[in-house]
């Protein structure tokens, strides 16, 4: 039975109130109350003006006048040497997340309303969509207008036109970035594909860029994207393209499945909460899932030629195949530089030494592999002289270039390279080799007294490797202190020539 229509009610105002609980039951949820009302929006208006002033703070605190140290400030020096490298990182570093599950996502419940509702699964995921490309907008400009910031004189004046154009480059930016995303998660092309290549090539790129600018050398001079001119151009192209994809982006809302809404929603769920929570626990765990379900699909490329030249050959194909090591590494090229202008230069070499450690022991996935297989190593009848020289060419070669880089730029010696690559290797052998137990008591007796055997062999296994190989290079800068980790790297190779 209809009720009848309430005359004290003013129609128009029941109309209004009608379309704002059908908008709020589109987002998923429940229309607030007349002081729920007043609660938000005073929440908000706070929350905006303490943000707001947050970031105010800290953009005042980069244009004051700072001190540069040695490179460290080389590339605030030019803002076309500091903004080029900045806007290939920050796009690749967002085509790269992106890329791992899309930008448009959606939790359970709102799955399961989508699909009772009568209504366009396009039109629904609109508002959605719209708050993604404004958020993307906002970092991309506050990432854009940063580095020129960090480059004025407050005494000079802020040039104001150049500060807008290059803010809207920057939003611009990044609105492409999540139009991009939503464009290759709509056409189901999404995963281990083209974003997660475009966004490792983007920041391979900016990588070496900003390393070339950390060691003084002159980028070509872009006028439009100097600091005294005003970056019309290249902010009139962006903001283009960034219209069309989004309206592409927009057309294509309608052709996304439940479960690629569902796992993307998972995927962004994950990030929120080790973000909140300040604990990566459930990243690791949806990355470790993702990468779970992307075993298999690469098919097994036979492996062309013979002997320890095949091996070799191999590892280059498996390096270009998934450049993830590599990429991490040109990232974090200007990593000890910083290091030791924030620190000092025994901050950077710990630094250096461990990364060398990890990072020979990651490349050399194919060594570990043949060193911890007594089948793989029965099949391949190559002897331990020759497949592991081969296995272990490749991460030495990669090492030793990003350390000879990371102590140029922090200023150390060069000689330091010896050690670090001995160090990786060392590290490497080790992981590859038997786990044996820990016996702190076994002592030998020597005509020049008691050797405690059983400890020589825990320091020179596990983490404490790289401790014995960093400690003498923090004492002193002589050669001796090298011959320490190539000492180190002789027992290796002699203790565990022949792995289990």
């Amino acid at each position: 039975m209809r009720r009848p229509a309430d005359p004290s009610v003013d129609p128009r105002e029941a109309a209004h109130e009608a379309l704002f609980a059908v908008r709020f039951y589109r987002r998923g949820r429940t229309p607030p109350l007349g002081q729920d009302r007043f609660t938000n929006a005073y929440v908000a208006v706070v929350g905006v003006v303490t943000f707001a002033s947050m970031f105010a703070s800290g953009i005042i605190g980069l244009a004051a006048p700072q001190e540069c140290v040695e490179r460290v400030c080389r590339l605030a020096e030019q803002a076309q040497a500091s903004a080029l490298p900045w806007a290939l990182l920050a796009v690749g570093a967002g085509l790269w997340l992106t890329g791992a599950a899309g930008p448009i996502g959606a939790s359970q419940e709102r799955l399961t309303w989508l699909l009772g509702s009568p209504a366009d699964r396009g039109v629904l995921l609109r508002v959605r969509y719209r708050v993604s490309l404004v958020l993307a907008g906002a970092m991309g400009a506050t990432l854009a207008v940063i580095p020129l910031l960090a480059t004025i004189d407050p005494s000079a004046g802020a040039p104001v036109t150049a500060l807008v154009w290059t803010a809207v480059a920057g939003a611009g930016g990044g609105v492409v970035v999540v139009a991009v995303g939503t464009v290759v998660q709509a056409a189901g092309s999404l995963g281990p594909g083209v974003l997660t290549r475009l966004g490792q090539a983007g920041v391979a790129l900016g990588g070496l860029l900003a390393v070339v600018a950390a060691f003084g050398l002159s980028l070509p001079a872009i006028p439009a994207l100097s600091a005294d001119g005003a970056p019309a151009l290249p902010a009139t192209v962006t903001v283009a393209i960034a219209v069309v994809l989004a309206r592409r982006g927009r057309g294509m809302l309608a052709s996304l499945s439940v479960a690629t809404l569902h796992r993307a929603g998972r995927f962004t769920g994950a990030f929120g909460d080790a973000v909140l929570a300040l604990d990566a626990t459930p990243a690791t765990i949806m990355v470790a899932a993702r990468r779970a379900e992307s075993r298999g699909r690469f098919r097994s490329r036979p492996v062309g030629g013979t002997g320890a030249a095949a091996l070799l050959r191999s590892d280059i194909r498996r390096a270009l195949r998934r450049p993830g090591v590599l990429t991490a590494m040109v990232l974090l090229v200007p990593l000890p530089m910083l290091v030791a202008a924030v620190i000092n230069s025994m901050a950077a070499v710990i630094v250096l030494g461990m990364a060398s450690a990890a990072w020979t022991r990651s490349a050399a996935a194919g060594y570990l592999a043949w060193a911890r297989s007594t089948g793989l190593r029965r099949m391949l009848g190559l002897p331990g002289h020759r497949a592991a020289p081969a296995l272990l060419a490749l991460p030495a070669a990669g090492v030793a270039a990003w350390t000879a880089l990371g102590t140029a730029l922090a200023g150390l010696p060069l000689i330091f390279v010896v050690a670090f690559v001995a160090c990786g290797i060392a590290s490497t052998l080790d992981a590859g080799a038997e786990v044996k137990p820990a016996d702190l008591g076994v002592i030998i007796s020597t005509p020049m007294g008691a050797v405690p055997v059983g400890l020589v062999q825990r320091v020179t296994s596990g983490t404490l490797l790289v401790a014995l190989c960093v400690i003498p290079l923090l004492l002193t800068s002589s050669p001796l202190a090298v011959l320490v980790s190539l000492a180190v790297l002789a027992f290796q190779v002699s203790s565990h020539r022949r792995p289990r």
